[in-house]
């Protein structure tokens, strides 16, 4: 099990890399400030939103589902109501969702430091703003990996199907916003765009709070939803 996982840590580390080169290597030639806010922007690159919708939630919800076993009836009947059994399910998303942010941010980090000068990044804070990106991510990923988890609830069906479904949900919440609601002043999603606004010195720590508030309040949301479909079982089963 144990080589299992750090297999598992290897090929997310090489899956970051790939679309860090294949984003970033127009840039890589010219390190400069504004190749750096470039890399790092919104719109396209290895910190977009259409990366953390389209091309991060699928590998973070197969790691979740190959890094933890499926539910084990023997497992859940030995806690007295299931909702304690959920909150555990909670605490190993939220941690996994860590886990994941940190590698992200770590190819982040170790390839632009080959390619850019250190003391360009610590004029920039860069280091700061990944760290600040990467708090916010975690809570990002939790928010899907209990979105996982409340449609696996719902639906009652394979570990696959689950996937499938969670994937389009926030497929199409990602072009629903793109194409239905571009200028709203606020989204969920545009909570994501820390990294190129920090950098780009458009926000500051006061917005960095404000998006860490919000991002904490949709993953204790979900929570609350998820608990109470738990506990309607817990009723029905009674």
């Amino acid at each position: 099990m144990k080589t299992k996982k750090i297999f598992l840590i290897l090929s997310l580390c090489i899956f970051f890399a790939f679309v860090w080169f294949m984003q970033n290597n127009v840039y890589i030639g010219d390190p400069t400030d504004r190749n750096l806010i470039s890399m790092n922007n919104s719109a396209f690159g290895y910190s977009s939103l259409m990366a953390y919708m389209l091309f991060y939630p699928l590998p973070f919800l197969l790691l979740f589902n190959m890094f933890y076993q499926a539910d084990n009836i023997m497992v859940i009947t030995r806690f007295p109501k299931r909702w304690i059994w959920y909150r555990l399910i909670i605490i190993k998303i939220m941690f996994l969702a860590f886990i994941y942010a940190g590698l992200h941010t770590l190819v982040n980090i170790f390839f632009t430091l080959i390619f850019f000068n250190i003391e360009l990044l610590r004029q920039m804070h860069f280091f700061y703003i990944a760290l600040a990106n990467m708090f916010v991510l975690t809570l990002f990923f939790s928010s899907i990996g209990i979105i996982n988890r409340l449609i696996t609830d719902l639906i009652n069906k394979s570990v696959g199907l689950s996937m499938f479904f969670s994937y389009m949900f926030i497929g199409i919440l990602y072009f629903i916003e793109k194409l239905i609601f571009p200028s709203t002043p606020w989204a969920p999603l545009k909570d994501l765009a820390l990294f190129y606004y920090l950098l780009n010195n458009e926000w500051n720590m006061m917005h960095f709070l404000l998006v860490f508030t919000r991002q904490v309040l949709i993953v204790v949301l979900l929570y609350l939803i998820g608990s109470w479909a738990i506990s309607r079982k817990d009723i029905m089963n009674d």
